[in-house]
């Protein structure tokens, strides 16, 4: 399976910490793709895939923000009762461990990204932009063809394809 690198960050929670870390990603030009925080009362660990690793780490260590690196996978799942459950099981038949989940109910289960206006209702880069939902997704089947190889991801390829075409024919329900 592909991986890509996550950041961690160590985060205090008290007010600003959270814009201290961002603004620092901003300031090094560093696009934040997908989050994920776990919190306690005290600190929490702010997780993110950024457009570029290395600059990010850079930025951060060079601001004395505490921080490390993992590699991690992505997958998607069906909406339906045991979809998560058939996910989880391959990736236990693979030998991996389930670390940290993120989700996001929507056709595809893509994780939002934090790109801007293209996200927002109604916006200027939407205007400028051509997008629909089915260039996502289409995009998304079409890199899983680069893994025929993986038993995994083309399963996972197979039932986002499923769904998405069930939304095609008959929306209702799904938002």
């Amino acid at each position: 399976m592909k991986t890509v690198k996550q950041i961690s960050v160590f985060v205090e929670n008290k007010p600003g910490r959270l814009s201290t870390v961002t603004r620092c990603l901003a300031d090094a030009n560093v696009n934040i793709r997908a989050v994920c925080m776990a919190d306690t009362t005290d600190f929490g660990i702010f997780r993110l895939i950024v457009s570029d690793c290395e600059a990010a780490i850079t930025a951060l260590k060079n601001a004395g923000i505490t921080c490390s690196v993992t590699e991690v996978i992505a997958i998607g799942v069906n909406d339906v009762p045991g979809a998560f459950a058939d996910a989880v099981q391959l990736l236990a038949d693979a030998g991996l461990s389930v670390i940290v989940l993120e989700s996001q109910p929507a056709v595809g289960g893509n994780s939002v990204k934090s790109t801007g206006g293209m996200n927002a209702a109604k916006t200027a880069y939407q205007d400028a932009n051509t997008f629909d939902e089915a260039a996502g997704i289409e995009k998304t089947l079409k890199s899983a063809e680069a893994y025929a190889d993986n038993e995994a991801i083309t399963a996972l390829a197979a039932t986002v394809k499923e769904q998405w075409e069930a939304w095609q024919a008959n929306p209702e329900g799904y938002f």
